[in-house]
């Protein structure tokens, strides 16, 4: 399983890729993606699941993000 992203209806949302397939959240369902489409996956080292209460808000990064307006 790998953490990604995926663009959908202009969103950048965060989800998920399991055996070449991904499922991301999106506005109260989930959206699966397959095939040869896109799915950028987060890579790095030293990559920790984390108690948000216990990691200054700085080590955070950005997993997805909604259009408003068309931006």
């Amino acid at each position: 399983m790998w953490v990604a992203s995926a663009c959908n209806d202009g969103d950048l949302v965060p989800g998920y890729v399991l055996n070449g397939v991904g499922f991301y959240a999106f506005k109260d369902q989930v959206v699966e993606k397959r095939g040869n489409e896109n799915l950028p996956l987060v890579t790095g080292q030293n990559l920790v699941f984390c108690n948000p209460d216990t990691v200054p808000q700085e080590a955070f990064f950005r997993a997805g993000h909604a259009m408003v307006n068309g931006k």
